[in-house]
């Protein structure tokens, strides 16, 4: 989406939220089960005794307690003013549960949310405007492009980097990145330290205590992303420890069975240390990179079926998309355009123009780079995860 009133994109959907920010909120969840516990505990980091109470559908459990809240009836819930309801389900049972809230008269996106729509948007507007907290749902530092694998289907465009002109991050911008961050946004999902491979990365220990002593309570989740192939050693399993960090391993084994052994020392090395980890099975989508040329409109309509998901803070830079800054820098060198918002000097208007770039604005209605994306949608463009380029194929 394309700004047109800058610091001012989500004025009308607050107002149509008809919140009265002199009253409490009171949340309620549709759900007593895992995802229940899940909002439960994130809406307590924000507003301790938030959560009125649950609806469920089993009668067994109506009447029982939950995390201090009372389980009610849906049927006798009379509505009020500041009351919100979140479908605290899983997507099976998401539908269902926003028809029965229908059905009784209650209007969606104002009155009850569904879960999905409430977490990417709405909660974060609630914040915002309501609590005056600016909320990130996933932040991440690219410590290094080296890396020990060549992935024909890179987002990260690692294969591409050229070395001669290109180091890692210094230890002091890093250091730099997390404190702009920091300075800007008060509380982040989840925070991550990737590559290329981040273990290759020297001052990946210190980097860690210098965010860890700082900043951890600012963080839900604090991740690094690696393909296992360099094992941790054990000043660094130590400091996970310490932080409670853990590991997202990237699974590539069916593509690079070699790298089997070596995986399965790093999983024992983490379950032996309690630290810890889950593997990452998520689907490839061959982005395009470097052969597709889209147009203009294909790239605005790229740009908002993506959402740009993937935020990247680097030094003073906040980008909507780290695959984008990737690109621009490895492949599309002559292409470039400001890919990022400054938080150097972070102001009122800085968090609100900062917020409005992570929910899909910015000056042309897509990124430059969209015009070489397919985007992270769609079945047509799905590879096997870490399929190694043959010698000599990088144009391909």
């Amino acid at each position: 989406m394309k700004w047109t009133k800058k610091t001012h994109e989500f004025d009308r959907i607050w107002l149509d939220m008809k919140i009265n920010c002199s009253q409490k909120i009171k949340y309620y969840l549709f759900g007593a089960g895992k995802s229940g516990d899940e909002w439960w505990s994130l809406i307590n980091l924000f507003d301790d005794g938030g959560v009125a109470g649950y609806f469920d559908n089993s009668k067994s459990i109506i009447g029982n307690k939950k995390n201090g809240c009372k389980i009610l009836d849906i049927t006798k819930y009379q509505h009020k003013k500041n009351n919100i309801i979140i479908v605290s389900v899983g997507e099976k049972y998401e539908k269902s549960i926003c028809t029965q809230l229908e059905q009784i008269g209650l209007k969606r996106n104002l009155d009850y949310y569904a879960g999905s729509e409430f977490r990417d948007l709405y909660f974060p507007i609630i914040l915002l405007y309501y609590y005056n907290i600016l909320y990130d749902d996933m932040v991440q530092i690219s410590v290094t492009e080296r890396c020990t694998l060549k992935c024909k289907h890179c987002a990260h465009t690692c294969p591409y980097v050229d070395y001669n002109n290109k180091t890692d991050l210094l230890l002091n911008e890093v250091k730099e990145s997390a404190d702009a961050y920091f300075s800007t946004f008060d509380y982040v999902n989840r925070f991550t330290l990737l590559g290329g491979e981040p273990l290759l990365y020297k001052e990946l220990t210190d980097a860690l205590i210098y965010i860890g002593e700082r900043y951890r309570n600012r963080i839900r989740d604090f991740f690094i992303t690696t393909n296992a192939t360099v094992l941790p050693k054990e000043d660094l399993i130590n400091v996970c420890k310490k932080y409670e960090v853990g590991f997202e391993i990237s699974d590539y084994r069916q593509a690079v069975p070699v790298i089997s052994d070596k995986v399965k020392q790093f999983i024992n090395i983490l379950k032996e240390s309690n630290v810890k980890y889950r593997i990452l099975n998520d689907r490839w989508i061959d982005l395009g990179f470097p052969y597709i040329n889209n147009s203009e409109n294909d790239a605005k309509r790229i740009f908002d079926l993506c959402g740009a998901p993937c935020h990247e803070v680097r030094k003073t830079r906040y980008y909507s998309c780290i695959l984008a800054r990737c690109a621009a820098e490895n492949i599309y060198s002559d292409e470039g355009e400001e890919y990022y918002v400054d938080i150097a000097n972070s102001d009122d208007d800085t968090r609100k123009i900062v917020f409005e770039f992570i929910h899909g604005y910015c000056d042309k209605g897509y990124l430059k780079l969209c015009r070489h994306c397919r985007g992270l949608f769609g079945e047509n463009n799905i590879v096997v995860p870490g399929v190694q380029m043959s010698k000599g194929n990088e144009g391909d």
